[in-house]
């Protein structure tokens, strides 16, 4: 599980940098996985039938680390999960005002940083994930029951603008048939937002099958990446002519209304300031204009890369 646990703190990093959704229940997994793992003694109590607010009391040890992480990333003042007893703590992506008897853990929460730190590169994102989801969660359920591979990974393509994308494949290991890329991400998305751990899973799976399908599905998102690596380089060059073109018809069509003024202007010795001042506008004009297109330029050696997020297997429990 602490597998997952990685996984939802990719999706943070990414919905930090861009805005995509990360809910209540991957906050409250993640913290809950994390101290169930790494700080034996801790108290987790859920006082009322909702189920995103918690009574939580940390363990001596856990505190210390905490507030040593406070003080180290100045910290100080949003959170009294260091202070010892009992907190009364709410699960929430989305910070409220007021409610000051209850502490609001969002993703930014120091608590959710700390953890961060501290899983760091203790935990491979290549573990195997082994999940179970009820049928019933699949949106549309558009895909049967049965045994899932799957791969997630983050691609970014860097050129004159950057773009991040989560991608995931997904393989039926009774049928062998691959779901698309687009309904991946939907069963990839059930198992994160209803998904829950499937401890059996060993004793239930063809191994030697189940990593062949996992190898499969890498194979299959290199081949998804390269396709759209492809695409991303024809827009960047588009957008970068077009930058281009919109500059250089900016400069031609100022630098033609100060060619006028010098004309209109003639050779009196009386105007000569003026001319001299359009002279001066026309080199600043083509300055600019070269200098940007030498920035859009380097632009234009756009560069991709892969990350891997996670790999595993779904059980889709339930009867069509």
């Amino acid at each position: 599980m602490i597998a997952h646990s990685d996984y939802i703190l990719k999706k943070v990093h990414a919905a930090r940098e861009f805005s995509r959704q990360i809910t209540d229940a991957d906050l409250l997994l993640y913290t809950r996985d994390y101290l169930d793992r790494h700080a034996p003694g801790h108290r987790w109590f859920q006082p009322s039938e909702d189920e995103y607010e918690v009574d939580i009391t940390l363990p001596a040890v856990s505190r210390a680390k905490l507030d040593n992480f406070i003080a180290s990333k100045r910290l100080q003042g949003l959170t009294r999960l260091a202070e010892g007893g009992n907190r009364l703590c709410r699960f929430v992506n989305k910070v409220k005002g007021g409610g000051a008897s209850r502490e609001q853990i969002s993703q930014f929460h120091p608590l959710i940083r700390f953890i961060s730190d501290e899983i760091g590169e203790e935990t491979s994102i290549l573990n195997v994930i082994c999940m179970r989801l009820p049928y019933l969660s699949m949106p549309g359920k558009s895909v049967p029951p049965g045994k899932y591979a799957f791969a997630v990974q983050r691609w970014t393509f860097d050129g004159l603008r950057t773009e991040e994308a989560i991608r995931a494949r997904v393989v039926s290991l009774d049928t062998n048939d691959s779901l698309s890329p687009e309904m991946s991400m939907e069963v990839v998305n059930a198992a994160r937002l209803s998904g829950r751990d499937w401890p059996g899973a060993s004793g239930e799976l063809d191994s030697f099958l189940a990593a062949d399908a996992l190898t499969e599905m890498e194979f299959a998102l290199i081949e998804d990446f390269d396709m759209e690596r492809e695409r991303k380089e024809a827009e960047n060059t588009d957008r970068i002519q077009f930058q281009l073109q919109a500059i250089k018809t900016y400069k031609d069509r100022k630098i033609s209304t100060e060619n006028q003024r010098i004309s209109s202007l003639g050779n009196e010795p009386r105007n000569r300031g003026l001319v001299i001042a359009a002279e001066r506008t026309i080199s600043r004009l083509v300055e600019r204009f070269e200098l940007q297109r030498a920035k859009l330029e380097q632009a234009s050696s756009a560069s991709s890369r892969r990350e891997p997020v996670g790999r595993g297997i779904i059980l889709i429990e339930g009867v069509l």
